[in-house]
């Protein structure tokens, strides 16, 4: 009877050669992080059906092993449920042993990847409330020789995901060490789906090297209709999000005239279902300058169709703002 399979992952090692890797249960009082891990020799050929044992990896901490991994030139990178989080692995002699004559040895932490994040390994502050794990790890790559290590952090008190962030580390020297812990996005909040400002926290991370020292990020989230999604950025030229036109009527006026002056706000509509109804952008404003020569009447009649929004239009000032403005999907608001 073949051991049940939970989890597989393959990677390329640096003589392009395909590497299987087998997580399965260790059969006693199975817990989540509980697992025999095991490498199998694929070649050249990914699609290959009759598979060589390099062989399982060793025990200590071999009953932790967490995900997916990365192999670059002759050592093996991979998560697990140790205090710092992060292991490097020893291929002796190669991968490409058939039969090998010595299985994986040895393991170091390889970094600590909580470090420069603000939070702990649960290993070492089980009860803080900054207490945490790595849940999900992209693979490890090398793109000119930088590695690059990408994942995300969960609460070790509440197992729900720790943030709106990715994370992560670098190594210059071939793996030997590696930076502190770096955050890939300014403000996950500002991150959307479809134009759509994203709905949950992030998870599962991949990045794949483009060459050039160029990356594309594939993560989950959720959208703004509630659905978990998968999502990477977009192909240039084609970023949706807000956008704001303004129109004078008559476009025209002599010294001394007056026009009409109107600022259109429009979301983009859902792409997704069911679409949400009620706002999910808020807190919107701007503030706009009029051209050179204009001034707002003396006694502006101002109003805007934007919910829950704040003009603030002085006569005579050339300029005036709007804050605290909400939309839903799809509609505009206006503010005359």
């Amino acid at each position: 009877m073949q051991p049940q399979i939970n989890y597989l992952r393959v990677s390329r090692d640096g003589g392009g050669n395909w590497i299987l890797m087998i997580w399965h249960p260790n059969g006693a009082n199975q817990g989540q992080f509980k697992y025999n891990t095991s490498l199998w020799l694929l070649g050249s050929n990914i699609a290959n059906t009759a598979p060589t044992l390099i062989g399982p990896l060793p025990i200590s901490p071999g009953g932790n092993h967490v995900g997916p991994f990365g192999i670059v030139g002759d050592h093996l990178y991979l998560g697990q449920d140790t205090a710092q989080a992060f292991g490097r692995y020893l291929l002796t002699p190669s991968t490409t042993s058939s039969p090998p004559t010595t299985w994986p040895t040895g393991m170091v932490e390889a970094a600590n990847a909580y470090a420069g994040t603000g939070l702990c390994s649960f290993a070492i502050c089980p009860g803080d409330p900054n207490s945490s794990y790595i849940h999900n790890y992209g693979r490890t790559l090398d793109q000119g020789g930088v590695l690059g290590t990408y994942y995300t952090l969960y609460n070790y008190n509440s197992w729900t995901r720790r943030s709106k962030q990715l994370w992560y580390m670098e190594s210059t020297d071939g793996g030997d060490t590696w930076g502190s812990a770096q955050p890939l996005f300014t403000d996950g909040n500002a991150v959307t789906v479809d134009g759509l400002p994203n709905a949950g926290n992030f998870s599962l991370p991949e990045v794949t090297a483009l060459g050039g020292g160029q990356y594309r990020t594939y993560f989950n989230t959720v959208d703004a209709c509630g659905n978990f999604v998968t999502v990477t950025a977009p192909l240039a030229g084609t970023q949706q999000g807000l956008t704001v036109t303004k129109g004078f009527s008559p476009s025209t006026v002599a010294p001394g005239g007056s026009s009409q002056l109107t600022v259109t706000l429009t979301a983009p509509a859902a792409t997704c279902a069911p679409a949400p109804t009620t706002p999910i952008y808020t807190g919107l404003g701007f503030t706009d300058t009029l051209p050179a020569g204009m001034t707002l009447a003396a006694a502006p009649a101002a109003s805007t169709t934007c919910a829950g929004a704040t003009l603030a239009a002085t006569g005579g000032a050339d300029s005036f703002s709007l804050s605290g403005a909400s939309l839903a999907p799809g509609p505009r608001a206006r503010r005359r």
